[in-house]
C-alpha cells in the first residue's frame, strides 16, 4: 500500500454499477441479445472501470475472492452481480460490481490511517475525513459541516467548469483519449500505460476462471 498525507493505505472499496436498459437496442430479458455473448457476459464487460483504478492504490493482489449471483436483471441465471475481496498483503480491497442497482454510481473510498477519501467518480465530487483532536460530540458536528461544506463547493466549481467548457461532462472519455495521442507525440508516459492495462485485463481473467 502507498504512504503520503493519506497515510498507510489500509483498505480499498470500488463500487460500479451500471443500468443496462440504457443501452441502445438492448433487452434484458432477449436470449438472442449479442451483448450476452460477451466473454464473462456484460458484468465482467463493466469490471475494467473500478478495477483499473482500484489496482492504483492495491498494487499487484496476491488473492482474490468473487462471488456472483443473479438478481434477475439477465435472463437465464447469467451473473449480473458481482463482488470480489482481494488481499494484497498489508491492504485490503473491494470490488463490487452491479446491473442491477439504480441509480448509476461509480464510487472509490480510501480508508488510511490520517485520512478517509470518498470519491464520487459518477459526480465528479470528493470528501476528504481528516482525524481531528476533538471532543466526540464536537467531532460529530465539525466532520457532518466539513462534509457538507466539500460537497457544495466541489459541486458549485465542478458545474463552473462543465458550464464553461474546461472539463467535459461525467463520463466523458475525449480527455483521456487526447492525453493519450499527445503522449505518443511528446513521447511522455501515456495516462493508462501498457502494464497498468496488463494488469487489469490479468485480474479480470483470473475473476472470470474462478467464476
Amino acid at each position: 500500500s502507498q504512504t503520503g498525507q493519506a497515510g498507510k493505505i489500509l483498505h480499498v472499496d470500488a463500487c460500479y454499477s451500471f443500468d443496462v436498459n440504457r443501452i441502445p437496442g438492448f433487452d434484458p430479458k432477449s436470449q438472442n441479445s449479442w451483448h450476452l455473448r460477451l466473454p464473462g457476459g456484460l458484468l465482467l464487460d463493466s469490471v475494467a472501470h473500478p478495477l483499473s483504478i482500484l489496482l492504483r492504490f492495491l498494487p499487484l493482489p496476491v488473492t482474490s475472492t468473487p462471488i456472483t449471483l443473479n438478481s434477475g436483471t439477465l435472463p437465464d441465471g447469467l451473473p449480473d452481480e458481482l463482488r470480489v475481496l482481494i488481499d494484497a498483503g498489508q491492504a485490503t480491497g473491494t470490488l463490487s460490481v452491479s446491473l442491477g442497482t439504480k441509480p448509476d454510481c461509480f464510487t472509490i473510498n480510501i480508508y488510511a490511517t490520517e485520512m478517509t477519501i470518498h470519491l464520487n467518480i459518477s459526480n465528479m465530487v470528493s470528501v476528504v475525513r481528516k482525524n481531528r483532536a476533538l471532543p466526540k460530540k464536537l467531532l460529530r458536528i465539525a466532520d457532518n459541516l466539513d462534509q457538507s461544506r466539500q460537497l457544495f463547493f466541489n459541486t458549485f466549481i465542478n458545474a463552473f467548469k462543465v458550464a464553461t467548457g474546461r472539463v467535459g461532462a461525467p463520463g466523458d472519455i475525449a480527455p483521456l483519449i487526447k492525453q493519450f495521442y499527445k503522449s505518443l507525440d511528446d513521447g511522455t508516459r501515456p495516462p493508462v500505460t501498457g502494464e497498468e492495462g496488463r494488469a487489469v485485463v490479468k485480474f479480470i481473467n483470473e475473476i472470470w476462471q474462478q467464476g
